[in-house]
């Protein structure tokens, strides 16, 4: 928008500037300003000055569309798609080709390592932020939880001490979750800060421009890298990683009953069906290493502050960079020490992988909350699988669930396993 000076808007002078009448040139602005200027040789002087000064364009801000993000198309804020039925998209292995990752030492791999700097001061075993260490967490048999991605149906069915459920995009806030927190059971909240899907206010505030600063870009190149959406660009030092902080404290502090973090996507290589990771140089899978370590970092963060666990969806298996990813800290072992546990979706047939995936023991190790007891999740198709994940020792939770528009009915009892009530 243009503003354009003018010295009396009821009595306006012969030759004055108004606002419905434009000058297209630097010649008829000094036309008008002579018209009303004193003939003197000064004014003469000035009058070149003074009609570059009014031609100077004042922007004014609309507050209506905002700009795309670098890298994307012309990309503005407007309704977001509907939500998937089933989060983000596939994040782990054999959701696609069916297949575990490969462990084979034929492989050219390449010593992984982080450059991720530390962000948490809370996050040691014990603790050492503003809120004391809780009791010892103990997993025991496992048992019932459920995924609510797009609805509440059954949830109130998991209002039991040490029942979990996941709470969606959108639903988050409804009064079924605060019902199983109020009767000792807990309810994470899902976030996936790797997909950029806007949908939900807390996508909405991490994506787009927000109190918690700018629009967050694409990964270079736009990688599709799924039905779902691009990749986000969470690489270290980006806009992402300086937002996710001050989204996740909205998170803990707008929900006060919430226990915790669900994490999709967050692992430390992609198996996207759409990216070929193989075809991405060294530097490009390291960078998506650390950014998917400082995500979680970041989370364990509040996390530890708020007494709250962090549970991811996506693999933290051992191995090189190309392979597998690698865990963290140690890339030749299993897990994420600063996930207090992760999601196994859909790998029916497959426990003896991920069985010993969720027994490894660098799960936890630095949280401040359960101190390294992991709380693995498994989620199968068949009562026979799930009974199989169960068996293996290392799932604190399974449970049987095709889809995620209603969480199934709890297949056994429930026990409390230790971690704190907010």
């Amino acid at each position: 928008m243009w503003a354009w000076f003018m010295c009396d808007e009821e009595d306006p002078l012969p030759g004055t500037l108004r606002p419905d009448r434009r000058p297209d040139r630097p010649g008829e602005i000094r036309e008008a300003l002579n018209a009303v200027l004193p003939s003197s040789w000064l004014m003469k002087l000035l009058a070149p000055l003074l009609a570059a000064m009014v031609a100077v364009p004042v922007i004014a801000h609309s507050g209506g569309e905002q700009t795309g993000r670098p890298g994307s198309p012309g990309r503005t804020q407007t309704q977001s798609p509907p939500p998937p039925s089933k989060p983000g998209s596939p994040s782990i292995p054999g959701t696609s080709a069916g297949t575990v990752p490969s462990t084979s030492t034929t492989t050219t791999t390449t010593t992984t390592t982080t450059t991720v700097p530390p962000t948490s001061t809370s996050s040691s075993p014990g603790g050492t932020g503003t809120t004391p260490p809780v009791g010892p967490v103990t997993v025991g048999p496992s048992q019932p939880a459920g995924l609510a991605y797009t609805s509440t149906r059954g949830v109130t069915g998991y209002a039991k001490p040490g029942a979990l459920v996941v709470a969606g995009r959108d639903n988050y806030a409804d009064p079924a979750f605060t019902q199983v927190a109020n009767a000792g059971g807990h309810v994470l909240v899902y976030l996936d800060p790797i997909i950029d899907n806007p949908q939900g206010r807390y996508h909405t505030m991490l994506f787009e421009a927000s109190e918690c600063g700018p629009v967050v870009p694409n990964w270079p190149g736009n990688p599709k890298a799924s039905q779902w959406g691009v990749l986000s660009d969470f690489r270290v030092g980006g806009v992402l990683q300086n937002k996710l902080g001050c989204v996740l404290e909205k998170m803990a502090t707008e929900n006060p009953s919430i226990s915790g973090f669900f994490a999709d996507d967050v692992g430390s290589r992609s198996w996207f069906p759409n990216i070929n990771w193989n075809s991405w140089s060294v530097a490009d899978q390291q960078a998506y290493r650390d950014g998917a370590i400082a995500v979680t970092r970041t989370m364990r963060q509040v996390a530890d502050k708020h007494r709250m666990v962090v549970i991811v969806n996506g693999t933290w298996t051992a191995g090189g960079l190309g392979p597998s990813g690698g865990g963290y800290p140690d890339a030749a072992k299993d897990g994420n020490a600063l996930a207090d546990g992760g999601m196994v979706e859909h790998h029916d047939g497959q426990v003896n992988f991920f069985g010993k995936y969720a027994c490894g023991d660098q799960w936890a190790t630095q949280s401040a909350t359960t101190r390294g007891t992991q709380l693995m999740y498994s989620i199968s198709m068949t009562d026979a699988d799930r009974a199989a994940y169960a068996a293996s020792g290392c799932f604190a939770y399974t449970s049987v669930q095709a889809t995620y528009d209603a969480v199934p009915v709890p297949w056994g009892a429930f026990h409390s396993v230790g971690l704190p009530a907010r």
